[in-house]
């Protein structure tokens, strides 16, 4: 039986993926690498680090808007500063940046499965599970996150034991990231009885989920 209550202070796994072209809002958030020089770089290397300052923000807008940025590379900048309105809890912001990636490359990753952290921070569970379920099969650089904020998404549906799926999936990708292995920790594994062989999850009253990277 999987048992387990998520304390207040933990955030859900929200920004799952920023742009890698040349993919948090905490620890977990995402962003794609940006080699190319200017604005845009700067913009990347904010992203990944999840320094959402003002200045950060300029940098990406600066970028889209002025700089000679390849298809690629431009749907790579609405990522990593969507990444950043992420960090900033400006959801719907976030989501229109993520949106705009995918209209210039409609299967980037990156762009679908933090489209997926911006529905989860807007509380909408089922719409972030079905985005980050489909951007996980479209390969992103850095799944583990990825599979965080499903963890969290699927808490918060009440699904325990697809969360602790989840967190145990994004522990194996990445074995030196603290946050599934600190979120593991709140989960207590039993024994399930022999004749219902498989964790049976009993749900304790959960806090804020956990917080997602590009």
């Amino acid at each position: 039986m999987v048992q387990t209550a998520f304390p207040t202070s933990l955030r859900a796994c929200l920004a799952a993926c920023a742009f890698f072209g040349g993919m948090a809002f905490t620890q977990s958030a995402s962003a794609l690498d940006m080699i190319i020089g200017g604005q845009a770089e700067l913009c990347s290397k904010a992203a990944k680090a999840g320094v959402a300052s003002n200045d950060a923000l300029g940098w990406c807008t600066s970028a889209i808007l002025g700089e000679p940025l390849s298809p690629k590379d431009l749907a790579g900048t609405y990522v990593n500063r969507g990444t950043l309105f992420l960090v900033r809890e400006s959801w719907q912001a976030a989501l229109d940046d993520f949106d705009t990636a995918l209209a210039k490359m409609p299967t980037l990753p990156e762009a679908i499965v933090n489209r997926g952290a911006a529905f989860l921070g807007m509380g909408r569970y089922a719409e972030a599970i079905d985005e980050i379920t489909r951007g996980i099969a479209l390969d992103p650089e850095e799944p583990e996150k990825a599979y965080a904020n499903r963890a969290a998404a699927r808490w918060r549906l009440d699904d325990v034991k697809g969360a602790y799926v989840d967190f145990l999936k994004a522990q194996a990708l990445n074995p030196t990231w603290e946050l599934p292995r600190e979120q593991l920790t709140h989960f207590v594994v039993q024994p399930a009885p022999v004749e219902n062989q498989g964790p049976a999850p009993a749900l304790n009253s959960p806090g804020r989920p956990v917080a997602p990277r590009s």
